[in-house]
């Protein structure tokens, strides 16, 4: 699996902070749209249409209540779930899917946050929208080294300082799991009071946090934890330095409107999002690179062959097509990276 291959590469900014503020993004193009899939350790973001502030802890239970349907998505689909931030209008979780199900995982807590939320909204007085997170909004990253998971981990643990919400991850009245959960902690979750099926979902779940298998296995989960915090009390440092204008603060997060938006004018991003990133592996990184390629190409030319009548093989890491309509997928090549599924030890 993705852990099988020493540590070397290429990076990107994420903070100007601290010097595990490089983050690598490569991403082929992929003809068909699909991605591939595989058990592994994923970064899955989720954005609320339009930018709106609408999971804004405007309800003291709100992100309480975000947290039951992330804990079922858990337990329904065998995951391991090791960081979890929920912003104002997006959410970071890196997790790791013990059987090739993502999209499983995904469906179960995107689809119905975004149902509940609306129901929270309108309980609270407030319009509900069409739609919480939109179109196209959601988008998964294999982290395909363990370099690339600690480097991702800590991105999206120093999120809500990076973003001016406040001066440190403590002060934050959202929730953001603490590096210290991947020991092992859990956290107990009631049920939201809103006419939830009683015979599909419990009374309440447990959310169960662990360390990312590939990060375990090359420096141990304590070792993982004290680096993670001290890029945390770093960047914080980092940050208040360089900062020109006070931070939003917890009352002012808590007294936002849901439907309100981000002062800052909307990023212009060019080309797809990465699917991948590696770390430190410029080899590593080429074999993902080709392999991501090669899987576009041929996924799109087996999809043209089967409407054309044809019975064909789709290539490693193909997922809709073997799930939803049966299709015959075949064994990753000798040099494959994304398609092969994750070691684990337990």
């Amino acid at each position: 699996g993705g852990g099988r291959h020493p540590a070397r590469g290429q990076n990107a900014p994420v903070s100007p902070a601290v010097g595990v503020d490089r983050i690598l993004s490569c991403c082929g193009a992929i003809v068909s749209g699909a991605k591939i899939q595989a058990a592994a350790t994923y970064a899955v973001t989720v954005r609320c249409a339009y930018r709106k502030l609408l999971l804004t802890p405007f309800a003291a239970q709100l992100h309480a209540w975000i947290l039951y349907f992330l804990a079922e998505a858990v337990r329904r689909t065998g995951a391991i779930l090791h960081h979890v931030t929920i912003e104002p209008n997006h959410i970071h979780v890196v997790v790791t899917v013990t059987i090739m199900n993502l999209p499983t995982f995904k469906r179960v807590f995107h689809g119905h946050v975004g149902k509940f939320v609306k129901k929270a909204l309108v309980r609270h007085g407030f319009e509900a929208p069409d739609r919480v997170f939109g179109d196209d909004r959601s988008h998964q990253m294999r982290l395909v080294n363990a370099a690339a998971q600690l480097r991702f981990l800590h991105y999206a643990d120093i999120q809500v300082v990076k973003d001016g919400l406040v001066e440190k991850v403590e002060h934050y009245p959202g929730f953001s799991s603490d590096p210290g959960m991947m020991s092992g902690a859990s956290k107990t979750l009631a049920r939201p009071p809103f006419g939830l099926n009683e015979r599909l979902w419990p009374v309440s779940s447990e959310l169960r946090f662990g360390v990312t298998p590939g990060l375990k296995r090359l420096i141990g989960t304590e070792r993982a934890i004290y680096l993670l915090r001290k890029a945390r009390a770093d960047a914080e440092r980092s940050y208040a330095r360089a900062r020109t204008r006070p931070v939003l603060g917890a009352a002012r997060i808590l007294a936002q409107h849901p439907w309100s938006e981000p002062a800052a004018p909307r990023k212009e991003r060019s080309g797809r999002p990465p699917t991948y990133m590696v770390v430190d592996d410029d080899e590593l990184e080429e074999l993902c690179a080709r392999e991501e390629a090669a899987f576009g190409d041929a996924h799109e030319a087996a999809r043209k062959r089967r409407l054309a009548g044809e019975d064909v093989k789709f290539p490693a890491g193909t997922y809709l097509m073997a799930v939803q309509h049966g299709a015959r997928v075949e064994a990753p090549a000798e040099d494959a990276v994304l398609s092969v599924w994750e070691t684990f030890d337990d």
